[in-house]
C-alpha cells in the first residue's frame, strides 16, 4: 500500500474503523464533532480520526459529511506514542443527507 501500512494492515484497520465510525455516527452527543481512537493491527498501532465537517449542536443527528482517516503513530525512546499528523490515508466518508458512503480504495496520502 505505502511505506507505513501494508495491504493486510489496511484491510484489518478498515474493519476496525468501521466499528469506530458506527459508534461515532450513533452517539453524536457522546462523541462530539471529532474522535480519535488508537487501534492495533498485529504489533503496530494506528490512530483512527473521525470528524464531522460542520457539527451542529442544535441537530439531533449528524447532518454534514463525516470523514474517517488513519494515521501512523510514532513511538519515542520512552515508549510513548503520538500521532503522525502529517501522514494519513482517507478510509471512507459518509454523507448523512443522502446515505452515501464513499470508500477510498487507493492510496491517497495527503
Amino acid at each position: 500500500m505505502n511505506d507505513w501500512i501494508t495491504d493486510e494492515e489496511y484491510t484489518e484497520a478498515y474493519k476496525q474503523a468501521e466499528v469506530i465510525a458506527d459508534n461515532f455516527m450513533t452517539n453524536k452527543f457522546l462523541e462530539g464533532e471529532e474522535t480519535w481512537e488508537e487501534i492495533w493491527v498485529g504489533d503496530k498501532a494506528f490512530d483512527i480520526n473521525c470528524y464531522e465537517e460542520d457539527f451542529d449542536m442544535d441537530e439531533d443527528e449528524r447532518t454534514t459529511p463525516v470523514h474517517i482517516v488513519i494515521h501512523p503513530t510514532i513511538e519515542d525512546g520512552d515508549g510513548w506514542r503520538s500521532t503522525d499528523g502529517e501522514t494519513y490515508t482517507r478510509l471512507f466518508s459518509y454523507y448523512p443527507a443522502t446515505g452515501l458512503t464513499i470508500k477510498y480504495e487507493e492510496d491517497d496520502d495527503e
